[in-house]
């Protein structure tokens, strides 16, 4: 073949392959374009079916469009809204945690990443898996420093050791705790109680209940769980002892008097149903507040308006409590009571809880 025809033939073919090449992304653009506009399509319906309240139908659209259409700018808020609907409407955690964690598998930089992290500690406590409860808090302080207060999160990280059992570590998240005016300090100081329930040998417990007394002004009872921790570190050895004898120490605050610690909790019929109808009433009476709340807001569109969302969805629920506790302060006092007994024995927790998530769903 001449150099002349070679060349041409060169030149054809390289056109040829840019004429494919044009057509192949023109095509490509097309379809991208078409796909775009078919998840816009089923996401509106699915938007369409929440806002009417149906929920079974609506997650299975928002399914199908992150399913289906998994680059779309759709996908992110359909993974995280069929998350949201299970969890707060259709009240089946193990689906919404199986359906969050497909939103988290792409990329730290997707949309709603952050509120995934968020609703999913609330979950995986509810399912008692506590490791993947503390795991989910781990990453949120990681990626997202100062997003959510962090008191809060620590507070629910010393929850989730508490449940595996690790005093340890339980007491280093309830120390690094750090506004003590907040209501996060309640709740520390019922852990620490609890601690002394579980180990009462332990000065550790006393030493942080007196740091935080001191901190908000009750200097008196500060000085109290001082002379108790004292107590307890002069008089390691006589207690250890007491202990192996099964009569540890319970209770130091006055004369220092000895009780014997049982190792198994039993509660009375009343007891039991006075604590069980008292958490079933609490929670349908806050799922329906809560689902009437996030009802009248809307679905969030964007991440901005879902941090608008969760912010007020908190100041609600904080309205709600303190509603709920004028309005069964007694109850609630008797049952802080019975759920410190609870806590300290997990067989019968874990029991109690089943009976009250069967009552609930």
């Amino acid at each position: 073949m001449q150099p002349g025809k070679v060349l041409y033939t060169r030149i054809g073919i390289g056109i040829l392959i840019a004429v494919l090449v044009i057509g192949l992304v023109a095509g490509l653009k097309a379809y991208q374009k078409h796909q775009n506009k078919q998840a816009q399509l089923r996401f509106a319906r699915a938007e369409a079916l929440y806002n009417n309240k149906k929920y079974q139908e609506a997650v299975k659209e928002y399914e199908f469009v992150a399913a289906k259409y998994p680059r779309s700018e759709q996908a992110p808020a359909s993974w995280y809204t069929a998350g949201y609907i299970y969890r707060h409407f259709l009240f089946n955690n193990a689906a919404a945690a199986k359906t969050l964690q497909k939103l988290l598998a792409r990329s730290m930089a997707t949309p709603y990443r952050k509120e995934t992290l968020v609703l999913l500690i609330d979950i995986y406590y509810h399912l008692g898996q506590y490791k993947e409860h503390n795991d989910v808090i781990t990453r949120l302080l990681k990626e997202y420093p100062g997003a959510v207060d962090e008191d809060v999160l620590r507070l629910e990280l010393a929850k989730g050791f508490n449940k595996m059992g690790q005093t340890k570590e339980t007491l280093e998240q309830l120390a690094l705790i750090k506004n003590k005016e907040s209501d996060v300090v309640r709740h520390s100081q019922e852990y620490y109680q609890l601690l002394i329930i579980r180990d009462p040998a332990d000065p550790q417990p006393h030493l942080e209940l007196a740091r935080i007394y001191k901190e908000i002004g009750l200097k008196e009872r500060a000085a109290s769980e001082l002379k108790t921790a004292e107590w307890l570190k002069k008089n390691a050895a006589a207690v250890k002892a007491a202990q192996q004898k099964a009569a540890a120490p319970a209770n130091y605050q006055r004369g220092f008097t000895e009780k014997k610690v049982s190792p198994k909790i039993e509660l009375s019929p009343r007891e039991e149903k006075l604590y069980i109808d008292y958490n079933v009433a609490q929670k349908k009476s806050w799922r329906k507040a809560m689902n009437e709340k996030s009802q009248s807001l809307g679905t969030p569109a964007n991440e901005k308006q879902a941090l608008t969302f969760g912010a007020n969805i908190q100041r609600y629920e904080k309205e709600w409590w303190s509603s709920w506790y004028a309005q069964n302060q007694t109850s609630y006092d008797e049952c802080e009571k019975i759920r410190f007994k609870v806590m300290n024995d997990p067989g019968l927790a874990r029991q109690l809880d089943e009976k009250i998530i069967k009552l609930t769903n």
